[in-house]
C-alpha cells in the first residue's frame, strides 16, 4: 500500500515539475529576431513561454546608443506589447528587456531587427527633428496590466487535491485488521 502512494506521490511531483524547471524564453516576435521591416512600424510584440509579471521594463535602442521614446507598454499574460511614441526611422534597433517570468525567475535578454522603409524628402525632415533620447520605461501603468497571481494558486490548488486524493485512496485500499 505504502508503494501505491509513494508512486501517487512521485507522479504528483512529476506532473508540476515542468512548472518548477521551466525558465521563460522569447518564443515569437513582431518583428522578428534579425528580421528587416520595410513599413513604417509604431507597434512591437513580444511573446514569451509564460506569463511575464508587472514589474517587467524593455527598452528600444538605436545603432547611435540613443533610446527611443516608449509611450505604452502592455502586457496580456505572455504577451508584451510596446507602442512606440513615433515610427521608428530607417535604423537597427535593439529591445532589450529585463523581465520576471511566472517562475520567478529575472531574465535580461535582447533581440535586434532592421527598419528599412523607402523614405521621401518629408519623412527624413520628420525623422531628423523627433529623435529624441528618453529613459528605460518601467511597467506601472495600472490600467494597462492586470495583475494575475493565478501563476502560484493553481498548482498549490492542484497539489493539495492532490494530497486529498492520494490520502483517499490510503484510507479506501488500506488493509483492516
Amino acid at each position: 500500500m505504502i508503494r501505491k502512494i509513494a508512486g501517487i506521490l512521485a507522479l504528483a511531483f512529476l506532473l508540476f515539475a515542468n512548472e518548477a524547471w521551466a525558465h521563460t524564453a522569447l518564443k515569437e516576435s513582431a518583428p522578428a529576431a534579425g528580421g528587416e521591416v520595410t513599413e513604417p512600424i509604431q507597434e512591437l510584440t513580444l511573446i514569451y513561454s509564460t506569463k511575464i509579471e508587472e514589474n517587467s521594463s524593455f527598452t528600444v535602442t538605436g545603432s547611435d546608443g540613443n533610446t527611443e521614446q516608449i509611450e505604452t507598454v502592455y502586457l496580456d499574460q505572455d504577451t508584451v506589447t510596446i507602442a512606440m511614441a513615433e515610427p521608428l526611422a530607417n535604423d537597427t534597433y535593439k529591445i532589450a528587456w529585463d523581465i520576471i517570468g511566472a517562475d520567478g525567475h529575472p531574465i535580461q535578454d535582447s533581440i535586434e531587427f532592421t527598419v528599412n522603409v523607402p523614405v521621401n524628402e518629408e519623412t527624413e525632415q520628420e525623422t531628423d527633428r523627433t529623435e529624441e533620447a528618453t529613459p528605460e520605461s518601467e511597467v506601472t501603468d495600472n490600467e494597462n496590466v492586470e495583475a494575475d497571481d493565478d501563476s502560484v494558486i493553481v498548482p498549490v490548488v492542484i497539489g493539495i487535491v492532490a494530497i486529498i486524493l492520494a490520502a483517499s485512496l490510503w484510507f479506501m485500499f488500506r488493509r483492516k485488521k
